[in-house]
């Protein structure tokens, strides 16, 4: 059925690709969960920021794995077939599968945590946007609004690079700022419910990786975190949307927007190699009013002063 699904995007794909003379560009996505959902959003407004309409000037084959590493890699090995100008990849386990078939045709990826732990910094036709967390400034800011607190609780999926690299920088963080940090690991969405029971009794909060299993249940954790008044603090701003307490990052959508430059560039003939891989710009401070209010937590006037958006 996902083989089916997958031949069904290249057909199509192949359909858009020769009824329109303009530039093609491949999207291979992980998963759908929101901030995903925005890097692509902010890659098409990147594209037309640099005068790349779609469906004008630039056409898309858009294609989802729905979570599952074996279709990704069967949608790559699709897109690389239909020999696009630039292939783009959403998320750091479709910037491996894509990377893996493809040597040859230019490469963006986007909400990539770390290029290097995902081996993809090195391959010449490849450049992108990483997406790292601020981990160590979070965890600060946790210590400044939860000055009491003693114990952070994580779920992650250990099958993600990107997920086992976070934890290990949250778990540096953590013990510098006097935290223990409680770990549960998920492999898909379906156990995220049963795993933040379990989690939410060891814990006084939750920190809220940018892992695609945990962002794809995110509302799954967050009322359950919200039931039992436990806070959440989010990897991404984009989280306390979803209904986080607070976050300190930057937007995927700015994310998206940046490799969509990059997309530009190498369109308008600019070679892979040449665009060096960049983090994303920009880093704010956005709170939950509501659940402030909830939570009847008190924020220091230090933290006050920094807030770039209330909710």
């Amino acid at each position: 059925m996902l083989l089916t699904r997958v031949m069904f995007y290249a057909a199509l794909a192949l359909q858009t690709f020769s009824a329109n003379a303009a530039y093609q560009v491949t999207v291979n996505q992980f998963v759908r969960h929101p901030a995903l959902d925005m890097a692509y959003q902010g890659i098409i407004e990147g594209l037309r920021q640099e005068g790349f309409i779609e469906n004008e000037t630039v056409t898309f084959d858009y294609a989802v794995a729905q979570a599952d590493m074996g279709t990704s890699l069967q949608i790559a090995r699709q897109q690389v077939a239909l020999n696009p100008d630039v292939m783009v990849a959403l998320s750091t386990p479709s910037a491996q599968t894509t990377a893996s078939v493809n040597k040859r045709i230019p490469m963006v990826f986007s909400a990539v945590s770390s290029p290097r732990h995902a081996g993809v910094h090195l391959q010449g036709n490849i450049t992108g946007v990483s997406a790292l967390s601020p981990i160590k400034e979070q965890i600060q800011l946790t210590r400044e609004v939860f000055p009491t607190a003693t114990r952070i609780g994580v779920l992650y999926n250990p099958g993600e690079d990107n997920s086992r690299y976070i934890v290990d920088l949250l778990e540096q963080s953590a013990e510098k700022h006097q935290f223990t940090l409680i770990k549960r690991s998920v492999t898909s969405s379906t156990q995220v419910s049963l795993a933040t029971k379990s989690l939410i009794e060891d814990v006084d909060l939750i920190y809220l990786p940018t892992d695609n299993t945990v962002a794809s249940a995110l509302p799954v954790i967050i009322k359950i975190a919200q039931a039992q008044s436990v806070p959440t603090i989010g990897g991404t701003i984009d989280y306390v949307n979803q209904g986080a307490l607070m976050a300190l990052g930057f937007d995927f959508f700015d994310n998206g927007v940046q490799a969509g430059h990059l997309v530009a560039q190498i369109l308008s003939g600019a070679k892979p190699e040449s665009l060096p891989i960049q983090p994303t710009k920009g880093r704010e401070l956005h709170i939950n009013s509501s659940q402030l209010e909830r939570l009847n937590v008190e924020l220091p006037k230090a933290v006050q002063d920094r807030i770039t958006k209330l909710h």
